[in-house]
């Protein structure tokens, strides 16, 4: 996490820069650290809720571990798989970053609606749409038939009581095993 201010050489006004890793919150924790940091400015500290700890959230996932052979899960969806899915044959994926491209293109709001009315139909989640169409591009830029590749999911959609509230971070990429054929 880092922060940064600087003042308006031309008012009284203060300016702030926070920046937080990925790896150490979400979107929904950097929301949180926002308001909490705009309700103390206004002087709203005494009505802030009491903070949730995080280690109560790794005490259940610990717990949950326990309760569940994730190793025999993992080894039974994905034990006959004996080489990486390499989209256009690259395997070497370690670099510094520097040669990395990306492109996005935001869906528009007809194709949304198809989307989102699909997997009603289907009674699936637009995820799980976008998820069977990622597998087809892994698929023909591999040329296999049976891809595995990673998905980011949130921890916060569990359920658990505060997850809205707690500072942590709440995200996993799992591997997800498409049989096309």
């Amino acid at each position: 996490m880092r922060l940064r201010i600087a003042a308006d050489p031309h008012s009284a006004k203060w300016y702030v820069l926070l920046q937080l890793h990925h790896l150490v919150t979400d979107h929904v924790a950097q929301e949180q650290v926002v308001a909490e940091v705009r309700s103390l400015l206004a002087g709203f500290a005494q009505a802030l809720p009491a903070p949730v700890a995080y280690r109560g959230f790794v005490g259940e996932a610990l717990w949950q571990a326990q309760q569940q052979d994730a190793e025999g899960y993992f080894r039974n969806k994905l034990g006959t798989i004996d080489e990486p899915t390499t989209p256009f044959g690259l395997v070497d994926v370690y670099g510094d970053g520097s040669e990395i491209e990306e492109h996005g293109q935001a869906v528009e709001a007809a194709l949304a609606l198809r989307v989102r009315r699909a997997a009603r139909r289907l009674g699936v989640s637009c995820a799980t749409l976008f998820h069977a169409a990622w597998g087809l591009v892994v698929g023909s830029t591999s040329a296999r038939e049976d891809v595995v590749f990673g998905s980011v999911l949130s921890g916060r959609m569990q359920g658990n009581e505060g997850a809205d509230r707690v500072l942590g971070m709440f995200i996993n990429t799992l591997p997800m095993r498409l049989q096309l054929g």
